[in-house]
């Protein structure tokens, strides 16, 4: 291996449901998560020095049909570690219970 990862586009992340840095996978899902977190509440701070507010943090994460039974890899199994991630870094987390079209994750962060 010489150390690539998965890039992050405007689409977020996107390549093969299959083991190694350059796969969706357990482990990919759970760094790019906390890198997230810390990016998110890095930005807040900033924003909190400016502007004092005590909301806490929200993350929306859905999930769709895909998955790949030969490594045991879901979107839904990837959603319920997104959310532990979040939660784990004091966020708070919806987790939609059903499939869902990626516009309305977006809408939902809109609205909260």
């Amino acid at each position: 291996s010489d150390g690539s990862r998965i890039g992050f586009g405007t689409a977020g992340l996107r390549s093969c449901m299959e083991p190694g840095p350059l796969g969706m996978n357990d482990l990919v899902i759970v760094q790019t998560t906390q890198g997230l977190a810390r990016y998110c509440q890095k930005v807040a701070a900033t924003r909190s020095a400016a502007e004092p507010d005590d909301q806490k943090l929200i993350a929306v994460v859905g999930f769709d049909h895909r998955l790949n039974t030969k490594f045991d890899l879901s979107s839904k199994s990837f959603a319920l570690l997104t959310k532990l991630v979040f939660l784990q870094a004091g966020f708070d987390c919806i987790l939609f219970d059903e499939y869902v079209a990626t516009p309305m994750v977006a809408y939902a962060t809109t609205e909260l």
